[in-house]
């Protein structure tokens, strides 16, 4: 009785579109239509995973004259083959009622990759396209509440229509250049963070696009090697924002974290003694740092120096909206002495701290860690004069060169990553 009442209730969910219940079916019932994505990534490997830890993920069938018909989870699918099963667990999916709005849970969709809620996208969308050539018969299908497909399928998904269509670009750049863009994909199923994955993939169609004529300003290298290069007081002021020493990924090279004093002595300090080398007497250093790296500023900085507190709203982690991040930046200011320092006319008021409106251009966000405009602006306008020569060191985004643009200050930037020298130029064509 109990058996009778499990396969009702599994029933009746799968003709309401809930996917509370899981389904076993033969894996020869389920249909795939044809599917654009060519590049499927290592089935093989998969097929093994399955072996050892099974299944973690159903896939995807909608439910059409009595036949199973694959909605998403094409490369489990195929997997699950390679691996000689004969039945599979599906949710069954009610496409009419994704659009109607009638879903009752999240657990389904909370299982969907990124390129599956694509599929799932394209399916529906499918489903409500007209036969080519004649109209659609009245009483085709139901009479959907209007609104955009990727709107409601986004819904579906717990994503926001945005983030969907970030989500589509990617896959169909993918499918027309399956070499240049096909790891994108992968990492956005294997990682799940759509602006991470967005951000590199507007680099890479970035670099597609005509390279603005270079200003002979920004200078490709490692600032290590390029600084030995420049006169000795040459620069009327120093702003760089090294490695922080986190850990962290910069345009997909790992740098490892080390430990801070071997990260000084080792490789900030030269580059340090090189900047107060090439500033003029009276010229002026600003150093981003961590603030972990608060207890070591004493020996690090034998002489004099001030912090200037920056406060700001780091860029927010994928697309939800993020308020701003209880942080500061620390920022390590000094004045090369033998000179009067200068003071800007018409005179800015000096502040020990910032607070910036945490606002960062669209092309500024295609770097992972830039720098708010007005930010490196109040530095500009508070500690050098118009004219005066900059050097935007660790240039990332190129905020600081842009900053001296559009204040009338003359720069020079370095930085390593080629993309990002193409992303300086054109901030500086696009943004002053």
């Amino acid at each position: 009785m109990g058996l009778v009442k499990h396969v009702a209730r599994a029933d009746s969910q799968e003709h309401n579109g809930s996917p509370r219940d899981t389904l076993e079916v033969p894996i020869a019932s389920i249909q795939i239509r044809e599917r654009v994505r060519k590049a499927l990534g290592d089935i093989d490997g998969l097929a093994k995973s399955l072996e050892t830890v099974g299944l973690l993920q159903p896939v995807a069938v909608t439910k059409e004259n009595g036949k199973y018909i694959l909605v998403a989870g094409h490369r489990r699918l195929l997997a699950a083959k390679e691996a000689c099963w004969r039945t599979i667990p599906v949710h069954v999916v009610d496409l009419d009622n994704v659009l109607l709005g009638q879903y009752h849970e999240n657990a389904f969709r909370k299982n969907l990759l990124p390129s599956e809620m694509v599929e799932l996208y394209r399916t529906i969308k499918d489903r409500l396209a007209s036969p080519r050539g004649r109209p659609r018969k009245e009483g085709k299908f139901p009479a959907f509440p209007r609104g955009k497909t990727v709107d409601k399928v986004s819904k579906f998904c717990g994503v926001s229509g945005r983030t969907l269509q970030k989500m589509i670009e990617i896959v169909e750049a993918a499918e027309e250049n399956p070499d240049r863009y096909g790891p994108l994909v992968d990492q956005l199923d294997r990682i799940q963070r759509v602006q991470k994955v967005y951000n590199r993939f507007r680099r890479l169609k970035l670099s597609e696009m005509p390279v603005p004529k270079p200003s002979g300003k920004v200078i490709c290298g490692l600032v290590e090697d390029v600084i030995r290069g420049f006169e000795t007081n040459s620069f009327d002021a120093v702003i760089a924002d090294p490695d922080w020493n986190l850990g962290l990924h910069y345009n997909g090279v790992y740098y490892p974290r080390i430990d801070p004093d071997e990260y000084w002595a080792g490789w900030l300090e030269p580059i340090y003694m090189e900047f107060l080398r090439v500033l003029r007497p009276g010229g002026f250093l600003a150093l981003f740092q961590p603030q972990a790296h608060y207890p070591y500023f004493g020996s690090w900085f034998s002489r004099d120096f001030r912090v200037y507190i920056s406060c700001f709203g780091f860029p927010g982690k994928g697309d939800a909206a993020c308020p701003l991040v209880p942080a500061h930046t620390p920022v390590i200011v000094q004045w090369k002495p033998g000179a009067k320092i200068p003071c800007p006319y018409p005179r800015k008021r000096s502040f020990d701290y910032f607070v910036s409106n945490g606002q960062y251009s669209s092309l500024a966000r295609l770097h992972p860690c830039p720098r708010p405009l007005d930010q490196l602006e109040s530095l500009i306008q508070n500690f050098t004069l118009p004219g005066a020569r900059c050097l935007d060191a660790f240039a990332g985004a190129g905020t600081c060169s842009v900053a001296c643009k559009r204040n009338k200050r003359d720069w020079l930037a370095v930085e390593k990553d080629r993309d990002f020298c193409n992303l300086i130029e054109r901030r500086l064509v696009e943004e002053c």
